[in-house]
């Protein structure tokens, strides 16, 4: 099968040429990615979103000072998503602080928060790329509250 020079292509004439193999079946831009042995999701099966997105943690607890409960050094959030996806932290909270908002690809961001004198509180910061967003969730506890 010889493509066209102009007009309109599916999918399925593409595959077809490519990979020499007819099929009745639907092809998407995943199968196509599969066909081509690409387990990791490039820039352009990204547009359309082909791609995974996750926070590690998705949230964290801070004792009255500051500290992180159950955790020693700093502290990290770990942004997974694929090579060359593009990310914007958005923080609304007076008291959390992210140590970079904006980024390409995978990165880990480091969070920090002003120690509390009143009342338990929890807030969150949304990660946002061009196909979801996914939230952070801090909490921190009371004045005088420790982690134990």
């Amino acid at each position: 099968m010889t493509l066209p020079s102009s007009g309109q292509l599916t999918l399925k004439q593409i595959y077809q040429e490519i990979y020499g193999l007819h099929t009745n079946q639907q092809i998407s831009m995943r199968a196509m990615s599969a066909a081509a042995e690409k387990n990791q999701p490039d820039t352009f099966s990204e547009f359309y979103g082909y791609s995974h997105f996750t926070l590690d943690p998705t949230s964290l607890d801070y004792d009255f000072e500051g500290a992180p409960c159950f955790i020693t050094g700093d502290v990290d959030v770990s942004i997974n998503v694929g090579l060359g996806v593009r990310w914007t932290i958005k923080n609304y909270s007076s008291w959390i602080f992210p140590s970079h908002t904006t980024g390409t690809g995978p990165d880990t961001v480091g969070i920090s928060v002003l120690s509390n004198s009143g009342s338990a509180r929890m807030d969150s910061v949304d990660v946002s790329t061009s196909f979801a967003v996914k939230t952070f969730t801090v909490s921190q506890r009371a004045n005088g509250d420790t982690c134990v």
